[in-house]
């Protein structure tokens, strides 16, 4: 019933820009980048994605959410910029620019710590942004790599849940994970073996530009500031590594494993300790097991202990919703099952299922993704959310219950 109910709230404001990517499709073609270029040890590479999406979310009945409906179509335009000199030094641009039918744009990065000097919001509707996502600079021999400037950083091991992927980690619910937006920071890695490396990370950290604003300050905090050291070893089937953190005021200790035992079972771990602003130590574990079936489908399953998190509804606080991805969980147990099923050669099937298990809350995923050809694709995504109705923004009932039931079609294409 309730996807039914999100089908009919789908307005007429949305179909010219679904029937213009619905049109697109009858006109693809095998594109290639924009520009290849190799000649004398020099290469550049430079790729476009344009993406356009119709979503229509239906938030729950309470006092909380501020509207019942929303709805908009948003246009999204990505463009790389890839370049190397004799296998030793490169760089990498990703410039962003989105706008969409209603108040926010697109894609909303609002929530990524970095400066605020390459964001720009347009026009009076601020629904348009332009953002330079990623560019780094890196440099690399058989000793070590150095890269510096904005650049993505991924940590995690786990796929839902990723205590230890501190820097714009992927919402549990989402699928599609080819960007990763960029923080500043240098990042130093030492090859210490043919199968180990040591690593060094210094991230600039931000403040706000004001309390009523999206955008962070152009000027780093010394207080927001993040360094961290990591070993990485790999010992037969298994890679281990372990790390020590300062992130903003919190000290963190803690490590990752990942082994395929016996080969058709993968096991993920993820744990760490952290003493938040020296007002004691909080333990975070993420397990997860997975296995891919030889008929095209995975399966997963993730077990995560929050150890900052609620152990009562009544219990949960609102400042760990608004952490920049670090701690966006309430509660103190998850788990998740998941998985990918490749129905044919041209259409996959993502779902999962996220329980909070302190409220009995879950969100219910759904993807299916058609390849039209080689560089282009059509996505229907459908999310429900289940759990207790809030009345009091301060007296949570529960976590998911707070989400929008969210219908979203996607048309993307590379060149």
């Amino acid at each position: 019933m309730a996807a039914l109910n999100l089908m009919i709230g789908i307005k007429l404001v949305l179909i010219r820009p679904l029937i213009w990517s619905i049109t697109l499709c009858f006109f693809v073609f095998p594109v290639q980048a924009f520009v290849n270029i190799e000649q004398d040890g020099y290469r550049l590479d430079t790729r476009l994605l344009v993406q356009v999406l119709v979503d229509h979310q239906e938030f729950p009945e309470s006092n909380v959410s501020p509207t019942d409906e929303f709805h908009a179509a948003s246009g999204v335009l990505r463009f790389e910029l890839q370049q190397k000199w004799r296998e030793r030094l490169s760089s990498y641009i990703n410039i962003l620019l989105s706008h969409s039918s209603d108040r926010l744009p697109g894609v909303d990065l609002s929530d990524i710590n970095r400066s605020g000097r390459f964001y720009w919001v347009f026009n009076d509707e601020k629904n348009g942004v332009l953002v330079l996502d990623q560019f780094d600079l890196s440099y690399e021999n058989q000793n070590f790599r150095v890269r510096v400037g904005r650049q993505a950083i991924g940590l995690a091991t786990t796929f839902y849940f990723s205590p230890n992927d501190f820097f714009a980690p992927f919402a549990p619910q989402t699928f599609y994970r080819v960007f990763r937006s960029g923080v500043d920071a240098v990042r130093v890695t030492w090859f210490t073996g043919e199968l180990s490396e040591l690593e060094w990370m210094y991230v600039l950290g931000y403040e706000r530009a004001s309390t009523a604003s999206l955008e962070f300050d152009s000027h780093p905090s010394s207080q927001l500031e993040a360094t961290l050291v990591r070993s990485t070893q790999v010992i037969g089937t298994a890679e281990i590594n372990v790390f020590v953190a300062q992130i903003h005021e919190d000290h963190i200790v803690g490590g990752a494993m990942q082994v395929d035992w016996p080969p058709w079972l993968g096991f993920r771990l993820e744990a760490q300790s952290r003493d938040f602003a020296n007002r004691g130590w909080r333990n975070e574990i993420a397990l997860s097991v997975d296995h891919r079936f030889d008929m095209g489908l995975d399966v997963r399953a993730e077990w995560f202990y929050h150890g900052r998190g609620a152990s009562e509804p009544q219990d949960y606080h609102l400042p760990l919703v608004q952490s920049n991805g670090l701690f966006s969980q309430l509660g103190r147990y998850y788990m998740a099952i998941g998985g990918s099923y490749l129905v044919t050669p041209l259409w996959t099937v993502d779902g999962s299922i996220i329980f909070n298990l302190v409220d009995h809350s879950e969100i219910y995923s759904l993807q299916a993704l058609y390849s039209v050809s080689n560089e282009s694709e059509f996505v229907c995504s459908l999310l429900i959310a289940s759990g207790d109705k809030s009345d009091n923004i301060a007296r949570l009932k529960s976590e998911y219950g707070l989400l929008p039931n969210q219908l979203s079609l996607e048309y993307r294409i590379y060149f």
